[in-house]
């Protein structure tokens, strides 16, 4: 969207039907909400009809809390289905092509030239089946944690860190929420997420089309996800009552906690964005917001590149300096938190005080983001 805005020449696959809903409670920090601000999106989320979250409610035990926001500070958790098609559509309203149902399936081996200039010629599977060859100076893989991009081309993850938990998530009717409500036994940092020996955690939020998505997460995997969502539910009495009265829209969906990792931000003639660049999981709630952040530098990189500001691998180093500037501290603030966890009290009060540092971190980062380099539209090539 945001290179096409300036005039160049985007291409648009997804190997999936839209609309479409990934695996994704949607929900999504002031990071997030400040990116959408810039594009001239929030206005068309909100038209959705998806509610602000308005208060951040805690209760951990015999620790609770409740954190009024105020109206610039509103946050939101649209259906990914909503949210993924409006950028679909501001994409192609900028002039990019949407290919749906189109899957990458290789890259062609490049003449010495067309290589050394980083052309790539990627080979697509269209509904029909039938593939075709396209040419691009620049590939994007922005396909999540396995992304196919960096399969293909053999980039490898450089950094992981193993995670443990099973979660579950499912929509319903006739509950009502304050906002963001997170519950669970003591000892717990909500915003960390780490479930502890003792129990799990649950997430509340409002959703799309008067829904609520209840999100849950444990350390013991039960047989389905119906069976994890209800098991981890039944534990906390402050919302076992409340979302056994309401009505279940849809099917509960199932995830494990998956490795950290990173990978390469880029390589001669391909870059990579979100989650296939820096997977995070679900605890930090702030990858849609990196993604978003990707997506913003990487477009101000290449647009410097394009339009002859800069070289290639200046733009391209620049935005994977850029990531690591707030990316890395993410990292080590989860894989920081998990392992201070493991050591009891002494451990969760270190971890606490982790955790106060990310929040830090999101805050000075949305603060951050109008200062950041617009990537303006323009008459490009």
């Amino acid at each position: 969207m945001l290179l096409a805005r300036r005039g160049h020449r985007v291409l648009l696959c997804d190997r999936a039907a839209f609309p479409s809903e990934p695996v994704s409670t949607g929900a999504f920090q002031l990071p997030g909400v400040r990116y959408l601000q810039r594009w001239g999106l929030l206005e068309r989320l909100v038209a959705t009809g998806v509610p602000p979250v308005r208060e951040v409610v805690m209760s951990f035990g015999r620790s609770a809390s409740s954190v009024v926001l105020p109206p610039d500070e509103w946050l939101y958790a649209p259906r990914r289905k909503v949210l993924d098609q409006l950028l679909v559509d501001a994409a192609v309203e900028a002039g990019a092509e949407f290919r749906e149902r189109t899957a990458l399936v290789g890259f062609e081996q490049a003449e010495d030239r067309a290589r050394d200039r980083g052309l790539r010629a990627v080979r697509l599977r269209g509904p029909d089946g039938a593939e075709v060859v396209e040419r691009a100076r620049l590939v994007i893989g922005a396909d999540g944690r396995r992304s196919t991009v960096a399969r293909l081309l053999g980039v490898s993850v450089s950094r992981s860190f193993p995670m443990r938990g099973h979660g579950a998530y499912a929509h319903y009717a006739e509950l009502p929420v304050a906002g963001y409500e997170f519950y669970g036994p003591g000892g717990l940092s909500a915003a960390s997420g780490v479930p502890t020996r003792s129990g799990a955690w649950i997430m509340l939020h409002p959703t799309n089309d008067g829904l609520t998505c209840v999100t849950t997460a444990g350390r013991r995997k039960a047989t389905s996800p119906l069976a994890r969502l209800d098991k981890t539910v039944a534990q906390i009495p402050a919302v076992r009552d409340r979302i056994g009265a309401a009505r279940r829209v849809g099917r509960v969906v199932g995830c494990d906690m998956e490795p950290l990792l990173y990978r390469p931000a880029y390589g001669l003639g391909w870059a990579l964005v979100g989650d296939a660049s820096f997977h995070q999981g679900p605890l930090s709630g702030l990858g849609m917001s990196h993604a978003f952040r990707d997506a913003d530098r990487l477009s101000a990189a290449v647009a410097s590149w394009l339009e002859g500001e800069v070289t290639y691998g200046a733009a391209l180093s620049s935005y994977e300096a850029d990531r690591e500037l707030v990316s890395y501290p993410i990292y080590e603030t989860i894989t920081t938190g998990v392992r201070a966890r493991m050591l009891g009290p002494l451990g969760r009060r270190k971890a606490s005080a982790i955790e106060e540092r990310r929040q830090a971190l999101v805050r000075t980062w949305a603060a951050g983001i109008n200062t950041e380099r617009v990537t303006e539209d323009r008459d490009g090539e």
